[in-house]
């Protein structure tokens, strides 16, 4: 994540020119550095440069060091975005927020997506903000955060979050439905939260989302086999595009017959 500051102007300018020439349709602004949201210390942000880089002391410290210096020019940049996009029409996100505080000031930016939050506190306020809340399907899955933050069946059962995302592993979106339908949504409502929902948020429920006269109609056919979701017919545009038949092997017990 290079922190120059030059490089850091260089990358703000570039992105404005992307979304004047239309080429931009979402927005999402993501803040880790240390202090703050993920790594609320300084010590969780090394331990994560270490395991997941495997850096040295050293270079870790200086990767901390560069970060708190280029913090003032990224809030600058980060807020210089999200005003050009408001004024542009494009949906706009925030990522991994840790308190009503930070809610409530990307939400003054034009914010109206709160991508993961981290605390329950934070949830609530985006959510009295009416901002669309997501939470990702690989928490639903494992049943809690990598990092004990927020647990999105928590924040579903409570109805501060409404929209699900695959993250990091995009099998876990079909999964999640069925694990959350019946326990803290319905079958319905689960699937908004993966169809509709994620359409309202991007501005796109005009064409997508929900199964209407006149939209762009994708469809696929799910079993549900051992607790296992599998999807056997996909359908885009009214087309048939895939089908399988899934052969679940049983096991056969087998007697021995005694030697005569």
């Amino acid at each position: 994540e290079p922190t120059d500051r030059s490089y850091l102007k260089l990358l703000c300018q570039g992105l404005l020119y992307l979304m004047r020439d239309g080429l931009v349709d979402l927005l999402s602004v993501m803040d880790h550095t240390p202090g703050q949201g993920q790594f609320k210390t300084l010590e969780s942000y090394r331990n994560y440069l270490q395991k997941t880089y495997h850096f040295q002391l050293s270079e870790t410290d200086k990767i901390l060091a560069d970060k708190e210096s280029a913090r003032k020019q990224g809030e600058e940049n980060v807020s210089r975005l999200l005003v050009e996009a408001a004024s542009l029409g494009i949906p706009t996100a925030s990522h991994d927020d840790d308190d009503p505080d930070r809610i409530r000031y990307f939400h003054r930016l034009g914010v109206r997506i709160s991508d993961f939050p981290v605390s329950i506190e934070a949830a609530r306020e985006a959510r009295a903000l009416n901002n669309f809340v997501c939470v990702g399907a690989p928490n639903v899955v494992r049943g809690g955060s990598q990092k004990n933050n927020l647990r999105a069946e928590d924040a579903i059962e409570e109805k501060v979050a409404d929209v699900l995302c695959s993250d990091y592993y995009p099998p876990s979106l079909i999964h999640s439905i069925f694990l959350l339908a019946g326990k803290v949504a319905t079958m319905a409502g689960a699937v908004k939260m993966a169809t509709l929902n994620p359409a309202r948020a991007a501005g796109l429920a005009g064409d997508l989302g929900s199964l209407e006269e006149g939209k762009i109609t994708d469809v696929i056919v799910v079993q549900n086999r051992g607790n296992m979701p599998l999807v056997t017919h996909s359908v885009v545009n009214g087309h048939p595009v895939y089908s399988v038949n899934y052969h679940i092997a049983k096991k056969i017990s087998r007697r021995r017959e005694r030697p005569a």
